[in-house]
């Protein structure tokens, strides 16, 4: 087995592994992942064929992310995802803190190499045809290119990830789902992003000061939806959150668990669902 760098050439059979897998990643998140600056793509080969991926995002000098960890189930239990994750840390060697979010089916692999859980993460999902009706009020408004500075700002505030690419690329593949809560002063307080996904739209990162404004980006996202299937991925201690989401026709599809190598990841102070797996 080989691992090397993933490249362009190789986006088709990543996106055949999240279909093999149940993943919502589409091609254009390949593509993202793949021109990060700060981040690499990593693919297993055995016999010319890619049978895992991998992607490893630096978040300024202190944070890394590992995601994107994908293994062909005919060749799993073989080396491979060992593999992969060791040339994900390696790329994020120096970073005090590498975090991912794990499946259960991959979580003994990363306890295996240091990693230790930190909480959960609980994925909703708002079935097609259901419309989440909610009023929003004037202080939120449609998100602007020229917001995107102060955005990402706001984002590193809300969870101390520096993620310019990924504001950018959300905004870009989904502008009608992007939103922001403007306080008194003028300031950016809250904003929320979505983006298309391969069968599910999904609604996140969503950061706000309190649980109403939350509600109010949230209902701006959805309407633009349109009844469209939608996926958004709660922190395990949003509890009130997710029982008002749930009120709202969403229900708990499934779980990951939050892992961290090395020092406390940045705490969630604002954040009321996380921008994917891939991203953290």
């Amino acid at each position: 087995m080989t691992v090397r760098p993933l490249d362009e050439g190789d986006v088709g059979r990543g996106v055949e592994l999240c279909r093999a897998a149940g993943w919502n990643q589409c091609a254009d998140d390949w593509r993202v992942l793949l021109s990060v600056r700060s981040g690499c793509c990593f693919a297993a080969e055995r016999e010319g064929i890619v049978v895992g991926t991998a992607a490893a995002l630096r978040y300024g000098t202190q944070v890394g992310w590992v995601g994107m960890l994908l293994v062909d189930a005919a060749h799993r239990r073989q080396g491979v995802g060992t593999g992969l994750l060791t040339a994900a840390l390696g790329a994020l060697e120096g970073c005090r803190s590498v975090g991912l979010d794990a499946t259960p089916e991959g979580r003994p692999l990363y306890e295996k190499n240091g990693f230790r859980p930190v909480c959960g993460v609980i994925r909703l999902r708002l079935g097609r045809g259901i419309r989440y009706v909610d009023v929003s009020g004037g202080r939120i408004r449609p998100m602007r290119r020229e917001d995107l500075g102060a955005v990402v700002a706001a984002d590193e505030s809300a969870c101390g990830l520096h993620r310019p690419e990924m504001a950018a690329a959300y905004f870009r593949s989904a502008p009608d789902c992007a939103h922001v809560a403007i306080e008194a002063d003028g300031r950016i307080g809250g904003f929320v992003l979505g983006r298309p996904g391969h069968e599910w739209a999904q609604m996140g990162p969503l950061t706000a000061g309190d649980g109403d404004t939350a509600r109010m980006l949230a209902g701006a996202c959805l309407q633009r939806l349109g009844g469209r299937g939608i996926l958004t991925d709660v922190p395990e201690g949003r509890s009130d959150w997710r029982q008002r989401l749930c009120e709202a026709g969403f229900r708990e599809q499934r779980t990951f668990c939050r892992m961290v190598r090395g020092d406390a990841l940045p705490a969630w102070d604002r954040v009321f669902s996380i921008a994917g797996p891939e991203w953290g």
